[in-house]
């Protein structure tokens, strides 16, 4: 399978298709204007290739060899505009806030839904604070931009348990039923009797609290979050979008900058429990010719 806005599409040649593929996809149709494309370098079916052109919103042109596929970028011509917040002029109050965001940081992540300022304008105070986009994921549904001091700087990553790592939300969870059971515990031992009740009171909300405590979360920060797990250290990442707050195409674009490309979906007992899981693999290097052909190494 492999993402695709039409849906999961099928493909069952394995992770070193998968990895061509999502090389091909997020790494090459990145939104530079014009893309040319060797079907037996990368030894693809032509329809494939022309089918995640058109994912990406790139429209084919006639190639300047006739051995090449030849995509230009035109994402005003596909239905559902790039996202992108509209408004006249930037909101104070917002410009605010992402300044108390960004200050004295080297590396931001942003989600345009959640900063509610335009695009234009997150660049301009970028830039004021001596930083810079350096990179971009966009669908119709959200635009997510990297902001560092120092664009050449290797990406941040943390390790071991912190907010955000896949093993919070259970440790939230017990952390919360034993706090309700020593409640319990102490009503039952002492005249406090009050406590056993309060603790009865608590131990669902509480628990459902823990569990869902994430989306009281800013985006950004579930954005930073999702970005440090795509670490050089793990082989593959499994990742929820729908505890990240992301949709699988975004998702699929922050994996694919770090190296990480789609396999396979990982389906629990319950809707909730569904999963991406990304493997890491050989970056495909690219080499351009005169003739703007992509090939991979």
């Amino acid at each position: 399978m492999y993402l695709s806005q039409q849906g999961i599409q099928p493909v069952s040649l394995g992770v070193d298709w998968a990895c061509r593929l999502g090389s091909l996809r997020y790494l090459h149709f990145d939104g530079r204007p014009v893309v040319h494309v060797s079907p037996s370098i990368w030894a693809m079916d032509p329809r494939v290739i022309r089918q995640m052109a058109a994912d990406r919103r790139y429209i084919e042109i006639p190639p300047s060899d006739p051995t090449l596929l030849s995509f230009q970028y035109a994402p005003d011509s596909f239905p559902g505009r790039l996202y992108d917040h509209w408004q006249p002029k930037p909101d104070p109050a917002g410009q605010r806030a992402l300044l108390r965001r960004i200050r004295g940081e080297n590396e931001a992540w942003l989600s345009l839904r959640h900063v509610r300022l335009a695009r234009r304008y997150v660049a301009e105070l970028a830039q004021q604070n001596g930083m810079a986009i350096t990179r971009e994921l966009v669908t119709s549904a959200d635009r997510l931009l990297l902001l560092r001091r120092d664009p050449a700087a290797p990406p941040r990553h943390r390790s071991g348990f912190y907010p955000g790592s896949p093993q919070f939300p259970l440790f939230t969870g017990v952390i919360a039923a034993l706090l309700c059971g020593v409640l319990m515990l102490v009503g039952k031992l002492t005249p406090h009797e009050w406590l056993f009740y309060l603790g009865v009171a608590l131990l669902l909300p509480g628990i459902v609290v823990a569990a869902l405590w994430i989306y009281l979360v800013p985006r950004s920060t579930r954005v930073g979050w999702l970005a440090n797990r795509f670490t050089a250290e793990d082989p593959a990442v499994h990742v929820n979008t729908i505890v990240s707050g992301l949709d699988p195409e975004l998702a699929a674009q922050m994996a694919a900058g770090f190296g990480y490309f789609y396999t396979a979906w990982r389906r629990g007992k319950y809707e909730w429990q569904n999963e991406i899981v990304f493997v890491r693999g050989t970056r495909m290097n690219e080499r351009s010719s005169d003739s703007g052909t992509v090939e991979r190494s």
